[in-house]
């Protein structure tokens, strides 16, 4: 809202002359219109400015679902964008960011995630790391009941048939049709989308 009041504002000035100049005869336009000072424009203008990578970046993360690196991604560049901006309100907001960051470093599962993700690992702390894999291992128990080193079902889908060649291809099975130089130039041309 502030961003359309603040594309208005050379419309605003020409009211305002209007008015002064006799060319509006609207007693109720006279009457109410109030242009904005100097210091009032450019204060739309900070808090615009300091509001934009908060803009952009609730966009990028309302239009997709992201994993946590992107998320985290997308939330460095928003407080490293709104910190540039060097006003009381941009310094409000990146204070405000940087509690919120804590809270979620914090937070052993989105510390999890970020310790699996090359890009951002190399951020966390080394309690930061021990907490991540302590969630890690947690988390394996509680999905691998059994104590087995391949993982649940694993064995069982190996054991099943499948009928899909590219599957048993992949494998190393007889099951894939065509000869195998074919089947690679059938997996080439589904990977770069040529017929």
């Amino acid at each position: 809202m502030l961003s359309s009041l603040l594309s208005a504002r050379l419309a605003c000035g020409q009211i305002e002359e209007d008015i002064r100049a006799k060319k509006i005869r609207s007693a109720s336009v006279k009457k109410n219109f109030r242009n904005l000072s100097e210091s009032e424009w450019a204060d739309i203008a900070h808090v615009c400015s300091s509001l934009k990578p908060a803009r952009t970046t609730t966009k990028v993360l309302q239009g997709q679902q992201l994993p946590v690196g992107d998320f985290y991604g997308a939330w460095l560049e928003c407080k490293l964008k709104t910190k540039a901006e060097a006003n009381d309100l941009a310094t409000g907001l990146v204070e405000a960011m940087d509690r919120r960051e804590e809270k979620l470093l914090s937070t052993p599962a989105f510390a999890a995630a970020l310790f699996l993700d090359p890009r951002y690992k190399v951020l966390l702390t080394p309690s930061m790391e021990q907490n991540a894999v302590k969630h890690l291992q947690a988390l394996w128990l509680r999905l691998n009941p059994t104590g087995r080193e391949d993982g649940p079902g694993e064995a069982e889908k190996d054991e099943k048939e499948t009928d899909d060649s590219v599957e048993q291809f992949m494998r190393g099975g007889k099951k894939a049709q065509g000869s195998e130089p074919a089947a690679r130039a059938l997996l080439f041309s589904a990977s770069v989308g040529t017929p």
